[in-house]
């Protein structure tokens, strides 16, 4: 393993400001360090926080924070000065997602039969090609029209009759309808799960969803959708056979009363949670099942917060805190609501041009 490192960057009585780009690297690794994910240049460069920043403009960025001492290079993975050994955790992973793969085929090939399922993709840490020993496979769903939640019943029988040793291949935690494509999450937490969505299923339809979520681009301004060639596989025999008599009036009763059921199973669920559960992050209703139910969202927020706050406290530097950086696990930070906060005087939010005598130069 081989590490570069400098000198510490020292403190002083008054604040070091960084600069717009460096404040955008530095925050954006902030947020991957709380999942002990340093990134590779490309990576980083594709998927800084807030402010866009060109290929030159990054890389001039990451020397200077080298060289002062607030990152560290790794194997060719950037991360927080201190946190080098993070690289060997992500390394670790990635081994681990290798030997998934077999998995996360058979699991996409048998979820494509299911009646009503429209668009599939790949979210969660195999969706950033990494897996936990404990990890299971994410799946993003997109189903037809009216019949999300008949689409969810056929989905839980599946794996029901799985062997239990098989059950971990699949987490379908997130569906929603064709017809109502907009994720109502506006947040630094939502843009990433997005952004780094893998689509292995009906690409067209997943062109549409990604520009009808280009809100994203607020906090990744950098990122483009995936491209390349995704199957849009055709209808099998038994999902035709299944579909048809489910898509009139007989499937309109079937859609309203499962989803009253499951619903009602969920909510009992929900009441009395089990250990490290929580409802809070939970949203079940006839357009979106929304099954969080870890609530990695508001720990997420706290805890990326207050690394914030002790990394400027440490190395007495300021970050420029752009206004939805703060605010972006509001839960008024829905489409057409979006709240930004009050200042701070203690915590500047600065113009993107606006820099101290003493801001980190960009070379």
């Amino acid at each position: 393993m081989t590490s570069t490192r400098t000198h510490s960057a020292a403190p002083d009585d008054a604040p070091f400001y960084l600069a717009a780009a460096s404040s955008s690297i530095v925050l954006t690794l902030v947020y991957f360090s709380l999942f002990q994910h340093p990134l590779r240049e490309e990576e980083l460069l594709a998927h800084t926080h807030f402010y866009p920043i060109s290929k030159a403009e990054g890389r001039a960025a990451i020397r200077s924070l080298l060289d002062r001492g607030i990152l560290e290079s790794v194997d060719g993975l950037f991360c927080l000065q201190g946190e080098g050994p993070s690289a060997a955790v992500r390394a670790e992973r990635e081994a681990r997602a290798a030997t998934w793969k077999p998995r996360v085929g058979r699991s996409i090939r048998a979820l494509s039969r299911l009646p009503f399922l429209r668009g599939l993709a790949i979210s969660g840490s195999m969706s950033k090609g990494t897996q936990d020993l404990d990890g299971d496979i994410d799946f993003f769903v997109l189903t037809a029209p009216n019949r999300l939640w008949t689409a969810r019943f056929f989905a839980a029988l599946m794996v029901k009759l799985l062997p239990k040793a098989q059950r971990v291949n699949y987490c379908l935690n997130y569906y929603l309808p064709e017809d109502r494509l907009s994720i109502p999450d506006r947040t630094l937490f939502s843009a990433t799960e997005v952004a780094f969505l893998k689509p292995v299923l009906n690409g067209e339809l997943f062109s549409a969803f990604f520009e009808l979520n280009a809100w994203v681009k607020t906090f990744y301004p950098n990122w483009e959708p995936p491209s390349g060639a995704i199957p849009n596989l055709p209808r099998g025999a038994l999902q035709r056979l299944v579909e048809w008599p489910l898509s009139g009036r007989l499937g309109d009763f079937l859609e309203t009363w499962v989803s009253r059921w499951l619903i009602r199973r969920q909510q009992r669920q929900m009441d009395n949670p089990a250990p490290g559960r929580s409802a809070t992050e939970v949203r079940l209703n006839s357009g979106e099942f929304k099954g969080h139910t870890k609530g990695h969202h508001g720990r997420t927020h706290q805890a990326w917060l207050e690394r914030v706050d002790r990394l400027e406290a440490d190395l007495s530097i300021r970050l420029i805190r752009w206004p939805w950086a703060e605010a972006w696990t509001s839960r008024a930070a829905r489409i057409g609501s979006f709240r930004l906060p009050t200042a701070d005087s203690s915590r500047p939010i600065l113009p993107l041009w606006a820099t101290t005598r003493r801001a980190l130069p960009p070379r």
